[in-house]
């Protein structure tokens, strides 16, 4: 039997996805919301953990925890 772990929906308004774009970009962001506002984002664009974990090089696990 193989168990299919789906990317939550998430769905973000105009604010909080520039908040997280600025935690992105941002000089002074810590590390952990810097990694983690891409992940969020892509999510929100309906990527795959899979999908988002190769692209922001981070497992997926990491991606699972974080959303």
């Amino acid at each position: 039997m193989v168990t299919l772990f789906r990317t939550p929906i998430i769905q973000l308004s105009a604010k909080p996805q520039e908040i997280l774009t600025a935690l992105q970009r941002g000089s002074h962001s810590p590390l952990h919301l810097k990694q983690r506002a891409p992940i969020i984002l892509r999510a929100a664009q309906g990527l795959s953990n899979r999908l988002i974990a190769k692209t922001e090089g981070v497992s997926r696990n990491t991606v699972k925890l974080w959303l």
